[in-house]
């Protein structure tokens, strides 16, 4: 050894699995055991509680058109407003993307709405509904749904059109992207989170209506039918 050399700098450094201050002791080990659990049970909690923060955000969407609506009656002689695309209309949990018409090929860009207005509420006469042009024309505030959350797949016009019962048929299908569940608001002025029973899709695309897949999806059909102005001798679509 040379003279003066530090004896330090010649201390051979200890490797890891020899007890040495490099090895992961069992308490170290346990600690990343730990945390590892708690990042498992922790991510679907973080999971839901985004997903429940989209649907209080496309609740507050449906809240703010829903006042819209109200204030536009007062405004214009208690007329309800037509159907329009506004930026309230797309919901945050709402990921579809614009379709080229030609090619069917998705774009980047993300949908400009996502909610539709009931035909209810200055919707085609010429459809199977009944409608009502003022305000003061709806018979129960509290019981007509106004602005729906509404399936990617049948969205097209911002009417929402629902056949009433005894048909078991949809039209316009709901959207269930909340936890399969949906966003409604009603005339009078409140609003509603429903679950659904059953899923909320076409399996195959092949027109804007679907007949109820089992009794749960009837159920759902029965309750939206609900929301809607009553038609005079209906009689079910062949």
């Amino acid at each position: 050894m040379k003279a003066g050399a530090d004896l330090r700098t010649m201390t051979p450094l200890p490797r890891r699995g020899t007890g040495g201050r490099g090895a992961f002791t069992l308490l170290e080990l346990l600690v990343v055991i730990a945390l590892g659990l708690l990042a498992a049970l922790w991510l679907p909690a973080l999971g839901k509680a985004k997903t429940t923060a989209l649907a209080a955000n496309c609740r507050n969407n449906l809240q703010q058109l829903q006042l819209c609506r109200q204030m536009y009656a007062g405004d214009n002689r208690d007329r309800v407003p037509p159907n329009r695309s506004v930026a309230l209309y797309h919901c945050p949990a709402d990921q579809s993307r614009v379709l080229n018409l030609q090619t069917g090929q998705q774009l980047p860009r993300l949908r400009t709405r996502s909610y539709s207005m009931s035909g209810c509420l200055g919707g085609w006469t010429n459809e199977v509904q009944s409608t009502v042009a003022f305000a003061s024309q709806i018979p129960g505030p509290v019981e007509l749904f106004v602005f729906i959350d509404e399936d990617q797949d049948s969205i097209d016009d911002a009417n929402f059109l629902t056949w009433p019962a005894p048909d078991d048929r949809g039209v316009n299908l709901p959207e269930d992207r909340h936890n399969q569940s949906g966003v409604l608001s009603f005339a009078d002025g409140h609003f509603e989170g429903w679950k659904w029973k059953w899923p909320k899709q076409f399996k195959v695309k092949q027109s804007y209506w679907k007949r109820a897949e089992k009794a749960a999806d009837l159920a759902d059909s029965r309750r939206l039918q609900g929301t809607i102005l009553r038609v005079p001798d209906f009689r079910p679509q062949p």
